[in-house]
């Protein structure tokens, strides 16, 4: 298996993590799983990321999860060799459309700014 992670991270590379981290409310497994399908060069299943994880897959299970309902993360179920999973269920793989996520940030925190600015503007008055 192609090597998941990316070891060499820097700074820029940890201050984006923690920002998304504080601006979302994510745990410090939900962040990991994100930075992890963001280095990735390809999407990964549960079972993947388990592997090379010391995290249980339930945990990374509602990691996904969490990150697909916030929208930060897309899923699609395996193409190629698919896997049934029990009575019908088929095994997702998930990944990072780093374009689209860079969008969502960057419009949260102008919303954000926004918010905060009129909220500033009314307990000044």
């Amino acid at each position: 298996m192609d090597q998941i992670i990316q070891t060499n991270h820097n700074k820029a590379d940890r201050a984006a993590v923690k920002l998304v981290r504080c601006i979302y409310g994510l745990s410090p497994t939900t962040t990991e799983v994100l930075w992890r399908l963001w280095t990735s060069e390809k999407p990964i299943t549960v079972e993947e990321l388990a592997r090379v994880s010391s995290v249980p897959k339930v945990s990374l299970s509602l990691s996904l999860k969490k990150l697909y309902e916030l929208g930060l993360v897309e899923r699609r179920q395996r193409r190629s060799g698919t896997i049934k999973r029990g009575k019908g269920r088929f095994q997702f793989e998930y990944y990072v459309d780093k374009s689209k996520l860079l969008e969502r940030v960057w419009n949260d925190l102008e919303e954000a700014y926004h918010k905060l600015t009129v909220d500033l503007e009314i307990n000044r008055d």
